[in-house]
């Protein structure tokens, strides 16, 4: 109840609102007159060729001639056996070791190579170049989209909205746990995903820059 307090006393102080997904508009609409708007979020308010930019003049980590598949998880269940026999499958599938970023140390029975700390480029680039990332990351998912590299989203159970919200729009909605058995039938076509992200990054720009100039 304090926050719907607060969030009404905030919107009385701007003149426009937007959020990056649907679930947070129903929530936060009847809060305010002023119409709220859904906006992409900033991982795609740049193309990808700024993202490929990026990691040719910051990136070094060494990935460029190697075939793996990239984990990165943020669940509080990244230990658990759906995790390990999901991307266990993967590896077996695709005869791949598998390369998991981590920003902190714990043990990890789940991949051949631990990577603590990237940078962000070379996060950028550790995605670019990887032949699946496996992740149940808003932003792993995101980021895996914006350079067109395959991924594969597990369902993070504590925070599932934010991820079917984007896969909804851009169509990729079986990319959500899909199975090593069905994994070559479900190839991405980029070309038509890419087509979609231009249209919200455009609309997304359009009303930034209408509001700023209002």
């Amino acid at each position: 109840e304090q926050d719907l307090i607060t969030f009404k006393d905030a919107f009385s102080h701007f003149d426009a609102i937007s959020v990056r997904e649907d679930f947070a508009k129903d929530e936060l609409q009847p809060l305010t007159e002023i119409p709220i708007q859904v906006i992409a979020d900033p991982t795609f308010l740049l193309r990808k060729e700024m993202w490929e930019s990026l990691i040719r003049e910051k990136a070094t980590y060494p990935c460029e001639n190697q075939d793996y598949i990239l984990t990165y998880f943020v669940s509080t269940d990244k230990r658990s056996e759906r995790y390990f026999n999901i991307v266990q499958g993967y590896a077996k599938k695709l005869n791949l070791s598998v390369w998991c970023v981590q920003f902190s140390t714990y043990k990890n029975e789940n991949c051949d190579k631990k990577i603590v700390g990237a940078t962000m480029a070379d996060f950028l680039k550790l995605i670019q170049h990887a032949k699946l990332v496996i992740t149940d990351s808003f932003h792993g998912t995101a980021l895996s989209i914006n350079l067109n590299t395959e991924f594969v989203a597990i369902e993070n159970r504590s925070n599932p909205e934010r991820v079917r919200n984007l896969l909804g729009k851009l169509d990729l909605t079986e990319r959500i746990d899909l199975s090593p058995s069905h994994y070559h039938e479900k190839e991405i076509d980029f070309w038509k995903v890419n087509e979609k992200i231009e249209k919200i990054h455009r609309d997304s720009l359009s009303w930034i820059w209408k509001v700023l100039n209002q």
